[in-house]
């Protein structure tokens, strides 16, 4: 279940997310709020592969990759809705999806602004961060598809998977003038060389 507050695109301000006390509802720093139904979806979105040398795998809990797909899938989907509901070009779509939002680079860069890098978990909900245990920085990008995934399992609502999308920094343009502010903001990330 979602609160009501208007998203912002995320290049106008900066939102950070946290899990609160209960573990089933993320809370986002612009006031909006999501509380999973389910919270097994949250914990399974959490969590990544982490296999110690010579540890059994099958001794390890179930880990993002699933709802990583599935969250990968919705951001394509109503980022390309959009597009097409603007009617650009192929470029444009490459420049603020392909090449811009939908790296792993800028998932990742995300991770770290908003916060979700913070409640990471290893094995039996662990926390964990790349710097403490060495994992990969796509763990970062894998984490934002599968919250948003995850949303998406647990509410089948688009509006509210575009909102959760929208304030982890994944959004396509749906203004000329927000088009313009996007590309900026990609531009600035590209010469931090965050995205490439």
């Amino acid at each position: 279940m979602a609160s009501n507050s208007k998203p912002s695109a995320p290049y106008a301000q900066q939102i950070t997310v946290s899990i609160l006390p209960d573990g089933r509802t993320l809370t986002f720093s612009d006031g909006f709020t999501y509380a999973f139904d389910n919270v097994e979806l949250l914990n399974e979105a959490r969590r990544v592969f982490f296999l110690p040398r010579g540890a059994n795998a099958a001794e390890y809990p179930e880990f993002n990759r699933h709802l990583a797909g599935v969250g990968d899938a919705m951001m394509k989907g109503i980022c390309k809705s959009q597009w097409y509901k603007n009617k650009d070009n192929g470029r444009a779509w490459d420049d603020r999806f392909q090449y811009g939002i939908a790296m792993n680079s800028f998932l990742n860069h995300m991770a770290e602004v908003t916060g979700v890098e913070d409640f990471i978990m290893l094995k039996d909900g662990e926390p964990g961060r790349w710097c403490q245990v060495g994992l990969a920085k796509k763990d970062g990008a894998d984490t934002i598809e599968a919250i948003i995934g995850a949303v998406w399992e647990d509410c089948s609502d688009v509006v509210t998977t575009k909102e959760v999308m929208m304030r982890l920094g994944v959004h396509y343009p749906e203004r000329g003038e927000d088009a313009n502010k996007m590309d900026d903001w990609l531009d600035v990330k590209r010469k931090l060389k965050i995205i490439g």
